[in-house]
């Protein structure tokens, strides 16, 4: 599948396969080694000294569009709050709780291990019910989009993989 295809992907949205809104589509940004000189399959690449890059833009509609803007805000909210109720967890229960003598601290109080603790188990705690919310809802993800697919395939990813 290439960037010319005319399918139907260009004019559903790909999350729930509704009309797709012109300025509501998902940027996605894949990477590889410059090195390795791969073909984009008609999206353009960007090519860098170390790194290539390609962007895709994948069809959605306004109501994907804001399901995943109100994820995002429910990411950044939950993250915070479990963040400071580990911080306060770890004052009230465990008061002499210290890090460990290989990290080093430089803002005791500000930041420590009942922070870091909250601040990962929100993050995935979120990340998880999104994931769960997206299949009971049909959503689908980006990363069964058929040329995101194709391109996986021939040795691209996400900058996060």
């Amino acid at each position: 599948m290439s960037a010319n295809d005319s399918g139907d992907t260009t004019r559903r949205c790909w999350m729930c396969g509704a009309p797709a809104v012109p300025g509501c589509h998902a940027k996605l940004v894949m990477t590889a080694l410059s090195s390795r000189h791969l073909d984009g399959l008609g999206y353009p690449v960007q090519r860098g000294r170390a790194q290539d890059k390609v962007r895709i833009e994948v069809p959605r509609c306004a109501g994907c569009r804001s399901w995943v803007i109100g994820w995002i805000a429910v990411l950044a909210v939950v993250t915070v709050v479990a963040g400071i109720a580990g911080t306060l967890l770890q004052s009230f229960g465990f008061p002499t709780a210290a890090a460990p003598a290989w990290l080093k601290v430089y803002h005791h109080g500000i930041g420590n291990v009942g922070t870091v603790i909250g601040l990962v188990l929100g993050f995935v705690a979120v990340l998880w019910g999104m994931a769960r919310e997206r299949k009971r809802s049909g959503r689908q993800s980006a990363n069964t989009y058929p040329p995101v697919v194709s391109l996986r395939q021939l040795g691209w990813s996400f900058i996060s993989d």
